[in-house]
């Protein structure tokens, strides 16, 4: 077994079953506007996916840009 790491905004990182300091940590993350993205998927075969995303990203923060992760996952319910 193991305990996660979390990291908030970035900027901090703390063990994952200490609830007292994660919830500290969130509430004294910088607030950053959210970008408008819109994601578009296609199935060109069956074995592949493609997934578009289109928007405008009018800010950078930090002065650094930022980086955008898309998780994609299947839940089969039997």
């Amino acid at each position: 077994m193991f305990t996660p790491q979390l990291v908030v905004q970035g900027r901090s990182q703390l063990i994952g079953n200490e609830e007292e300091t994660l919830l500290k940590s969130i509430s004294e993350a910088p607030r950053f506007p959210s970008p408008a993205f819109r994601a578009t998927f296609q199935r060109p075969t069956s074995e592949t996916l493609q997934v578009s995303l289109t928007g405008a990203l009018r800010m950078k923060v930090d002065g650094n840009g930022m980086d955008i992760i898309v998780a994609i996952y299947d839940i089969v319910l039997e």
